[in-house]
C-alpha cells in the first residue's frame, strides 16, 4: 500500500546521490477520491571513471606527440572546469612546439556520463648549451692536464657524432702520454635534454732539443765576447741540473775574467716544455806573460842571459831561436844599441816584450864582467865559481842559477857590499853540464852561461 508519503505537488524532489535505480508512486485525485498509484522508477547511472593518460616530456626541437587518453568518447578541454572544448577523440595534436609546459584535460562519456577531468601535461624542455671548455697543453712524459668543465650530468665523447662515450663527470683524465693533438667532445644534460658537442683538444708536445751554442775560448786580458744559443724562449743555468738560472734570453755576458774553463748549461722551451740542457763552455786561457826586464848593457866580454822562462810557453825571439832563453854574447856584437825582442805563445794566446841592450867595448880581464863592477871567473870550472864585486854596492843585488831545463837550483841575495868583497859559492851537481847564472842589480839583469866540467 501507499504508506511513506515522499512528496506533493507535481515535482519530487528525491534527494538520491548515489548511482541505482529507485521506484516512486504517484497519484492524483480530488478530496474525496484518489487515483491508482502510477510507479514512476529513477535510474541514476554511475559516473565513468576518468581516461587514462600520461605525463609527456621531450626535448626543444624534437618531434612534438600527440597527447593519448585511453577511454569512451573522449574529449579534450583546456580548462579543468571543462569550459573550453578542444578535441574529441583519444589522440589529441597540441600544436605545441616552442619550450614550457602545456596543460591539458580529458574526460569519457560512458552512457551519457562525463567522467571529472584527468591532467595531462606536455613539457617541451629547452636544450641546454654546450659546455665551456678550455684547450689544453702539456708536456711529453709530464703531467698531462685533465679535461674539466661544469654544468649538469657532463659527458665526454670520442667523436662528434656521440656514438663512443668516454666518461662521464666534469673531470676527465685522458691517460695520454704520448705526442700528438687529441680532441673530445663535452656535452650537459639537463631534463633528458642533451646539448650539442663542444670541442676540447689536447695538445701533448714533444720536449724541444737543447739549443744550438757556440763555445767561446779567448785569451787571458782579452774582451769575453757575449756567449750566444739558438732557440726558443732560451734560459741559461749555473749547474747541470738547471737549479740556478743565472739568464735568459739567446745572448749571455759571462762575468768571468779569471783563467779557467766555465761550463754553462742551455735550454730552450716550446710550447712551455722546457727540453734538455746543452752545454756551452767558456775557457780563458792563460795569457803567456813574461818580462824581458829593463833595458841593461853589457860590455863584449860578457854574455846576457834573458830567462830561462817557463818551458810550457812557446817562444819566437827576433833573431830566430826558439828556447825558452836568449843568450846574447857581447863578443859577437859590435858596440851599439840592440833591440832584443820576443813573442810569446800559449794554446793560442800570445804575448810580446821588447828590451834594448846596449853593447860597449871592454879592454883588459879576461873575467866576465857585470857594468865593470862585478867579475865571475874561472869559467869553465870544475870547482866553484868566484863572484866579485870591484865597487861598493849600496842596493841589493840578487844572483840565481839556472839548469838548461829553466830550473832554479841556486839563489844568492848580498846587501850593501863594499868594494873589493869577494864572495865564492859550490854549484853541487851531480853532472856536468851548462847552467845559467842571472845577475839582477837596481833592476837591470845580466847574465851568465857556466860550463861545468
Amino acid at each position: 500500500g501507499l504508506t511513506d508519503l515522499a512528496g506533493t505537488g507535481n515535482q519530487l524532489h528525491t534527494g538520491q546521490t548515489q548511482a541505482g535505480t529507485y521506484t516512486y508512486y504517484a497519484t492524483q485525485g480530488t478530496a474525496d477520491c484518489e487515483s491508482e498509484a502510477a510507479a514512476v522508477a529513477l535510474h541514476i547511472k554511475p559516473l565513468p571513471v576518468p581516461p587514462a593518460v600520461a605525463d609527456t616530456g621531450i626535448c626543444e626541437g624534437e618531434a612534438v606527440p600527440d597527447l593519448v587518453a585511453s577511454g569512451e568518447n573522449i574529449r579534450w578541454y583546456q580548462d579543468s572546469a571543462l569550459q573550453q572544448f578542444l578535441f574529441s577523440g583519444p589522440a589529441y595534436t597540441t600544436g605545441q612546439t616552442m619550450a614550457g609546459t602545456g596543460t591539458y584535460f580529458a574526460t569519457q562519456t560512458v552512457s551519457g556520463c562525463e567522467s571529472r577531468a584527468a591532467r595531462s601535461t606536455l613539457a617541451i624542455y629547452p636544450v641546454p648549451l654546450p659546455p665551456v671548455t678550455t684547450d689544453l697543453e702539456g708536456c711529453e712524459g709530464g703531467p698531462v692536464p685533465d679535461l674539466r668543465t661544469e654544468g649538469e650530468e657532463i659527458k665526454w665523447y670520442e667523436d662528434m657524432d656521440l656514438s663512443n662515450l668516454l666518461c662521464s663527470g666534469d673531470t676527465f683524465t685522458t691517460g695520454l702520454t704520448d705526442p700528438g693533438t687529441y680532441r673530445f667532445y663535452a656535452t650537459e644534460t639537463e631534463e633528458g635534454c642533451e646539448s650539442q658537442p663542444a670541442e676540447v683538444s689536447l695538445a701533448i708536445y714533444p720536449f724541444p732539443p737543447a739549443p744550438g751554442t757556440v763555445d767561446v775560448t779567448v785569451c787571458e786580458g782579452e774582451p769575453v765576447p757575449p756567449m750566444m744559443a739558438t732557440g726558443d724562449s732560451v734560459r741559461w743555468y749555473e749547474d747541470q741540473g738547471c737549479s740556478i738560472e743565472i739568464n735568459s734570453g739567446n745572448l749571455y755576458d759571462p762575468p768571468y775574467s779569471v783563467p779557467g774553463i766555465y761550463p754553462v748549461y742551455v735550454t730552450q722551451t716550446e710550447h712551455g716544455c722546457e727540453g734538455p740542457a746543452g752545454v756551452a763552455t767558456l775557457t780563458i786561457r792563460e795569457g803567456p806573460e813574461i818580462d824581458l826586464g829593463n833595458d841593461t848593457l853589457i860590455y863584449t866580454d860578457q854574455v846576457l842571459i834573458l830567462g830561462p822562462f817557463p818551458v810550457k810557453y812557446g817562444y819566437l825571439w827576433n833573431d830566430g831561436s826558439d828556447e825558452a832563453y836568449l843568450i846574447m854574447n857581447g863578443k859577437d856584437y859590435e858596440a851599439g844599441v840592440y833591440e832584443i825582442s820576443v813573442q810569446v805563445s800559449h794554446e793560442g794566446c800570445f804575448f810580446s816584450d821588447t828590451v834594448l841592450v846596449t853593447v860597449e867595448n871592454v879592454i883588459g880581464t879576461g873575467a866576465l864582467q857585470v857594468n865593470g863592477s862585478i867579475a865571475v871567473f874561472p869559467n869553465p870550472t870544475d870547482g866553484a865559481f868566484i863572484i866579485e864585486f870591484r865597487e861598493r854596492i849600496s842596493d841589493d843585488i840578487l844572483v840565481e842559477v839556472f839548469n838548461s831545463n829553466g830550473i832554479m837550483v841556486r839563489q844568492y841575495r848580498y846587501r850593501e857590499l863594499p868594494a873589493h868583497v869577494s864572495r865564492s859559492f859550490r854549484i853541487q851537481l851531480e853532472t856536468a853540464g851548462i847552467y845559467f847564472m842571472r845577475i839582477i842589480v837596481k833592476g837591470e839583469v845580466s847574465g851568465f852561461r857556466l860550463i861545468k866540467l
